[in-house]
């Protein structure tokens, strides 16, 4: 069945889908993310469009809202929000003299955030006599300055996103969510590459590299999104990336995606430039290369499930 994905996702336009690889409780099913690794090299030809509508997933709990890792289990139906305010944490560090007053700062404006939408979301849910699941607090980018998280580092005083130390921008974005009943998903820093102009415009700068988003991840984010990547690259080391993210979900109990990209043709450092509103234009990621699989690789055994837990 996981056979089908790649061509179903490229028959149906707006078909999104995630395949969830790997829980706190029961592990990494090591023959899930195989599959995964397949189903996004497959994705990626002859269009490497078609990857925006899938990822991986760990950890991901049922109505967390952002595409394409939601999902809904139950049988009544239900709503949950997703919020797209880059700008608001922007406009927050901006207007802030040190690290403590943007994180004061952000917190408080969460928190009205927070108090607004809670009431014309329950006004919603009793009026329509439908639940209410709650907001991911993650503040998604949108393709301009002003609406970047990257921007939005520079004006702590970073020089660029992806410089040492802007990892302390992610731990105060991660501090500033408020710890409410309905705070859901996974509610921390958003890295989408291509959907955030100054985090794309970074990369095709050569800032910052596939290990400063797994480091980001550590401290509390959406794991690698929208990264785009060498169209040669193979299944086998886009099977480690993935490992790598489960790995960091399953470790510290949060949940991660992989959104990955590989455009085909193009090598690292090639232009990007997607006819798509809500990209950015930058270039291709370089990663570190494997050599060619031998009878003992992970990635080629028959080794279906592991949980170091």
């Amino acid at each position: 069945m996981l056979n089908e994905i790649p061509a179903f996702i490229k028959r149906k336009e707006k078909f999104f889908s995630s395949l969830h690889v790997a829980s706190t409780e029961n592990g990494i099913n090591l023959s899930a993310l195989r599959s995964g690794a397949k189903i996004i090299k497959k994705l990626s030809e002859p269009d490497p469009f078609k990857n925006l509508n899938f990822c991986v997933s760990s950890n991901v709990s049922p109505d967390t809202p952002f595409f394409p890792a939601a999902y809904h289990i139950s049988e009544r139906p239900s709503f949950s929000l997703a919020l797209e305010m880059a700008d608001e944490v922007v406009k927050v560090f901006e207007n802030s003299k040190n690290f403590k007053e943007a994180q004061n700062n952000l917190r408080t404006r969460f928190n009205e955030i927070y108090d607004n939408l809670m009431r014309i979301c329950e006004d919603v849910a009793n009026k329509h006599e439908i639940e209410f699941n709650g907001i991911d607090f993650s503040p998604a980018p949108y393709p301009t300055v002003e609406k970047s998280i990257g921007t939005a580092f520079e004006k702590l005083n970073f020089e660029y996103f992806g410089a040492h130390g802007t990892l302390i921008g992610v731990a105060i974005i991660k501090n500033a969510i408020p710890k409410r009943k309905k705070v859901i998903g996974f509610s921390g820093f958003m890295p989408s590459v291509l959907e955030d102009y100054t985090i794309a415009k970074s990369l095709s700068e050569n800032k910052f590299n596939l290990d400063t988003l797994l480091l980001y991840a550590t401290i509390c984010g959406t794991g690698l999104d929208c990264v785009p990547l060498p169209g040669d690259i193979t299944e086998r080391e886009l099977f480690y990336i993935l490992l790598d993210i489960c790995t960091i979900s399953l470790r510290l109990k949060k949940p991660l995606t992989a959104r990955l990209m590989p455009i085909p043709g193009r090598n690292a450092g090639d232009v990007v430039d997607f006819d798509f509103e809500y990209f950015a234009s930058s270039k291709v990621m370089a990663i570190r290369r494997l050599a060619e699989t031998n009878e003992n690789d992970i990635f080629s055994s028959k080794e279906k499930s592991f949980n170091f837990l």
